[in-house]
């Protein structure tokens, strides 16, 4: 027997409009379930992986239980894939590794949640770029003859923006940079030349690490 999905229903005004904060809560509602099921999907194929890992065991692990409720309200307020893609990949490694730092574990949430998608993008490059190991890095690597506008055509006209991630990413300890970066300098130098003013610090390298799911066994 067919059974038919129940009508959405709206709050409606006295005017009879309909109330803009009942669709506001029912999309970010959506948004919640959406989490959860990417969560339990992710979850789930880790456990058919690997026959030592149990989800029912997560409930008992206070850390887990936080880092999956910090992440999740992160994930709310969120719509960017490559945000959600690395708050998935947090709970997975966070289900993983008992043993990771739950201080760390909170701080990497949090970057998540208040980074930018350019945050993230200038990370993975410089990454990319320091540690050439897959395919697509090493053709990035390539590029060093090249400027940052060659690579990135979206920051024509944004240095002020770009110097504003660099500078926030700095001081939030992740890359460590020199004075010749606060100048506009940063786009007209080939890339190989703005490497030697640039490196990631190891807290960088541990949060590149853990926004990246785990290898499968």
């Amino acid at each position: 027997m067919k059974t038919e999905k129940p009508e959405a229903t709206h709050t409606v005004t006295p005017q009879g409009r309909t109330d803009p904060f009942h669709t506001l809560e029912q999309h970010l509602l959506s948004r919640r379930n959406r989490w959860n099921k990417r969560v339990a999907a992710a979850l789930r194929a880790l456990e058919r992986r690997d026959p030592a890992f149990h989800v029912a065991d997560l409930g008992r692990r206070d850390t887990f239980v936080t880092i999956y409720m910090q992440a999740r309200e992160a994930a709310v307020r969120n719509h960017q894939s490559a945000k959600l893609d690395a708050l998935l990949a947090i709970v997975v490694n966070s289900a993983v590794q008992p043993d990771a730092e739950e201080d760390l574990q909170l701080l990497f949430v949090h970057f998540i949640d208040i980074f930018t998608s350019w945050h993230l993008r200038v990370m993975h490059m410089l990454q990319a770029l320091l540690y050439p190991k897959s395919a697509a890095s090493r053709r990035l690597h390539a590029m060093l003859e090249h400027t940052l506008e060659h690579i990135f055509p979206e920051l024509a006209g944004k240095y002020c923006f770009f110097r504003h991630i660099l500078g926030d990413l700095a001081a939030r300890q992740l890359i460590r940079l020199d004075d010749f970066l606060i100048t506009d300098d940063i786009f007209k130098d080939p890339l190989k030349h703005i490497l030697g003013h640039m490196e990631l610090t190891d807290l960088a390298t541990r949060f590149l690490r853990f926004i990246h799911l785990p290898e499968g066994p």
